[in-house]
């Protein structure tokens, strides 16, 4: 890596830096259960606003080593893809020695990675791709061989690329932007439609689910607020849906959104948190606490200044339904055709 010239060496870097972050928020959002940030930031070592920054991918802050071990560890994470994300952490921090899983997985051989081609700018995939097919090409060694392999290899990931992009451009309910910090919110805004609530349905986990959790015992449900939308979830919503007049069929939508964030976000506890958690989530550093602090306040008169949104510092349908549109997207969702209520 130390061969490429600074920018590509940067760009590279940066691509690693995204896989790396998005393997630990999957790691996070699929433990069983999975925990808040902030009780796995106490047990990490971390502070929750640190935790925050190595869980997105939109952030330039990566975890260090010890905190992914302890990551892997506490998450009940796959015994493989420890190797994965350290070689990812090493290829971050430019170490020529980066060590990457041989083919049985974790614990395999160790490696030294040398690719010798330019990268092509910032690719619409995720950076686990080319980053594939470059090791890939490099167990091919270096010369002429080596140097067909690597050009095969990014012919595949450029047609790879495009055909994602083409797939996956009108398939799926996973917003299209997300952010990070308050200049890459309001960079995300340009692809986000603030204007669409994010249907939420069985099946989703991560912050969808922990939002509707949270609001439905808000409204004075008996639900654990786990991350994991399931059939208790489910039942929670078609009973609120009955309850105010609607379908009863379990999705929340455009009919069930504006009526289930209809909460009062300065003294209810749920209410609060689902807010500072979807603050959080956008890289602002805010204790999720449940207590409507002037943090928050300032936060979320912030996210509306960025948004173009009435800088009220209240949380109206408007801003809730911004909030969600710009979300990370979760790492699993499950489109369905049905219309939602």
């Amino acid at each position: 890596m130390s061969g490429l010239p600074g920018e590509q060496r940067e760009q590279r870097e940066q691509s690693e830096g995204v896989a790396l972050a998005e393997m630990l928020r999957r790691w996070w959002e699929q433990a069983e259960p999975t925990p808040t940030q902030e009780s796995l930031a106490r047990r990490v070592g971390v502070n929750q606003a640190s935790l925050s920054r190595y869980l997105n991918p939109r952030r330039d802050q990566n975890a260090p080593p010890h905190v992914i071990e302890l990551l892997h560890k506490h998450l009940g994470a796959p015994a493989e893809e420890l190797d994965q994300a350290l070689a990812l952490h090493a290829a971050v921090i430019g170490d020529p020695e980066a060590k990457r899983p041989g083919p049985g997985g974790g614990g395999g051989r160790t490696d030294t990675v040398h690719i010798g081609v330019a990268p092509l700018g910032p690719t619409p995939v995720s950076g686990a791709v080319p980053r594939s097919a470059a090791l890939l090409a490099t167990r091919f060694g270096q010369g002429a061989w080596g140097t067909i392999a690597v050009a095969v290899s990014v012919v595949l990931v450029i047609a790879l690329g495009v055909w994602w992009v083409t797939a996956g451009s009108g398939t799926g309910d996973a917003p299209s932007g997300a952010s990070g910090d308050a200049s890459a919110s309001a960079g995300a805004t340009a692809t986000a439609d603030l204007s669409q609530w994010q249907l939420t349905l069985r099946g989703h986990w991560g912050w969808k689910a922990r939002t509707v959790q949270h609001l439905l015992v808000a409204h004075g449900y008996e639900l654990e607020v786990d991350g994991k939308f399931g059939p208790k979830t489910e039942a929670a919503v078609k009973a609120f849906q009955s309850r105010h007049g609607l379908v009863s069929d379990g999705k929340v939508g455009p009919k069930t959104w504006p009526l289930l964030v209809r909460v009062d976000t300065h003294a209810d506890r749920d209410g609060v948190m689902a807010l500072q958690e979807l603050l959080h989530n956008l890289g602002m550093p805010l204790d999720v606490t449940g207590v409507f602090t002037s943090a928050t306040a300032q936060n979320l008169s912030a996210f509306q200044r960025d948004h173009q949104l009435p800088e009220t510092g209240e949380a109206d349908a408007a801003t809730w339904r911004a909030l969600m549109a710009v979300q990370p997207p979760p790492v699993s969702s499950r489109p369905s055709s049905a219309q939602p209520s």
